[in-house]
């Protein structure tokens, strides 16, 4: 982390949150152009979650002492971001292929998927 002094755990969250949000755009963009190759955007995505679970081991690194909940609201904000990002991707590629049930199973996993996660993010939070 030296030779990144103003890096921190927030910049990497960002910057993964953005990955993801890419990959999903091009999987999408490939889809609308008929392409069905999963490679670029599945390695932007994957980048994009190694980055998320990066973040939290740079967050102690840099501030072993801070116990702030500002890093977990952050990471739970941008976690629920990329779900509704990758969700929306899926209705919107489903939708492409005229596939009505893959936009109805889509949608119901993008509403569905909040409520565990919030629990999960207040559990999370106590421990």
């Amino acid at each position: 982390m030296e030779k990144f002094p103003n890096l921190t755990a927030d910049h990497i969250t960002y910057t993964g949150s953005s990955l993801v949000a890419l990959g999903a755009l091009v999987r999408t963009v490939l889809e609308v152009f008929g392409q069905n190759n999963f490679l670029p955007p599945l390695g932007l995505i994957g980048l994009g979650v190694a980055f998320d679970g990066l973040d939290g081991a740079v967050a102690r690194q840099k501030n072993p002492d801070d116990k702030s909940s500002h890093g977990v609201i952050v990471d739970v904000l941008n976690d629920r971001t990329q779900e509704s990002v990758l969700a929306l991707s899926r209705i919107a590629t489903a939708s492409l292929r005229k596939d009505s049930f893959g936009v109805l199973a889509a949608t119901f996993a993008g509403l569905t998927n909040p409520l565990p996660s919030l629990i999960r993010a207040m559990v999370e939070e106590k421990a």
